[in-house]
């Protein structure tokens, strides 16, 4: 199945070819971003992704034939401070999409509450994953999310998590024995007028977030 398909860490020199991979993989597939009714780029959001790859903790799959990037997986880790910072960011940004993703963001990990259910302050967290349309239906996103989970286990971190727009996405999270901490329905995504912000195409409906304890201390 990934016989011409090699894994293995980010590095800084892939920033370039994983930036090329999302913006044609991601932000124009994921239900997310394709049901925001602001079709505008968050350039802080971007940025920011590109910044996690910089800290060792992604995976790149690389098609051996080609030595092209075919998918990947960015992540990082997150503590309970991120939320005050986000609220703070949300506050000062002048960018109105972005301090709307980012009240979002807040909402969703105020509702999975995962700091306090499994008693952690750290959680290796799924940011992003994207994968080349040509090589979909190769098991390479259940591939990724399992190098990810190794990755946080051997790093020391006790909980994973990801957050999942996409249907296709959440089966690739239940298959490998993560658990639904959250859902959030998009249609319930409002702005401050009350008025809807994301219509998601079908048959994607919320954003559910997942978690897995990747280790017992027992």
């Amino acid at each position: 199945m990934w016989s011409n398909i090699v894994f293995r860490v980010a590095t800084i020199a892939d920033r370039c070819e994983i930036h090329k991979l999302f913006a044609e993989y991601f932000y124009q597939y994921e239900p997310f971003n394709v049901g925001w009714i602001n079709d505008e780029v968050v350039i802080e959001d971007r940025e920011t992704i590109l910044d996690l790859i910089n800290q060792n903790m992604s995976i790149v799959a690389i098609d051996k034939d080609t030595n092209c990037i075919v998918g990947a997986s960015i992540c990082n880790v997150e503590t309970p401070d991120e939320v005050h910072v986000m609220k703070e960011e949300a506050e000062r940004t002048t960018n109105r999409k972005w301090s709307q993703y980012l009240q979002l963001f807040i909402r969703i990990a105020s509702e999975s509450n995962i700091f306090e259910r499994f008693n952690v302050k750290e959680i290796f967290y799924i940011n992003e994953m994207a994968v080349n349309a040509n090589y979909r239906n190769q098991s390479i996103g259940t591939k990724l999310m399992e190098k990810c989970h190794q990755l946080g286990t051997s790093l020391g971190y006790k909980i994973c998590s990801v957050n999942c727009s996409s249907v296709y996405t959440e089966r690739i999270a239940v298959k490998l024995g993560m658990e639904c901490m959250s859902a959030i329905a998009m249609d319930s995504v409002m702005d401050e007028k009350g008025e809807r912000l994301i219509y998601p195409p079908a048959p994607h409906t919320h954003i559910r977030t997942f978690a897995k304890l990747l280790y017992n201390d027992d």
